[in-house]
């Protein structure tokens, strides 16, 4: 039982520190949005979420589509990806 409330804190804590950083993105010019949205999307991948990291890059593409550092990083990611598999 210990362990299953542990999971369920981690969970909890995950949802925080995402509606805490949409929050910062809600409150940022466009500019700032594709800035943070790019560099954190590039950090999840890093640590370990891609799902995460392709889905930021994809919302900041989404802004932007001419996002050039969005483009590179989710080339990034891709080619990551690739050579993993």
């Amino acid at each position: 039982m210990e362990h299953i409330n542990k999971v369920f804190e981690e969970e909890e804590e995950e949802e925080e520190e995402e509606e805490e950083e949409d929050s910062i993105i809600r409150h940022s010019s466009n500019k700032a949005k594709r800035d943070l949205r790019t560099a954190s999307s590039l950090l999840y991948h890093r640590l370990g979420d891609s799902n995460k990291g392709i889905n930021g890059l994809q919302d900041a593409l989404k802004l932007n589509p001419q996002n050039s550092f969005a483009m590179l990083n989710l080339g990034i990611i891709y080619s990551d990806l690739e050579n993993h598999n």
